[in-house]
């Protein structure tokens, strides 16, 4: 049995449609923040190691070719995942 449901409508309505709490007053006090940090001259790369604490390590400067293999990996990976053909049972 297959199901697919489709949902149309803005990120609010589906956020209301789950139940989750809206998040455009929170976004908008981030961003604020952020505008505010990049005219004081805060330092771009220590503001991505704040949003992104451990999303790759050394991204602040040019990634590795260990780091790149790792994302092209992990990139093969998904669409693999998401191609239909491998789906099993089809």
């Amino acid at each position: 049995m297959k199901v697919n449901i489709t949902l149309d409508g803005t990120p609010d309505e589906v956020r209301a449609f789950f139940g989750w709490p809206p998040i455009a007053a929170l976004q908008a006090e981030w961003l604020q923040q952020m505008r505010e940090q990049m005219a004081a001259g805060a330092d771009p790369s220590a503001l991505f190691k704040t949003m992104m604490p451990g999303a790759m390590p050394g991204m602040a400067s040019a990634p590795t070719p260990e780091q790149l293999q790792n994302v092209f990996a992990m990139q093969q990976a998904f669409w693999q995942q998401m191609n239909p053909a491998n789906k099993s049972g089809q």
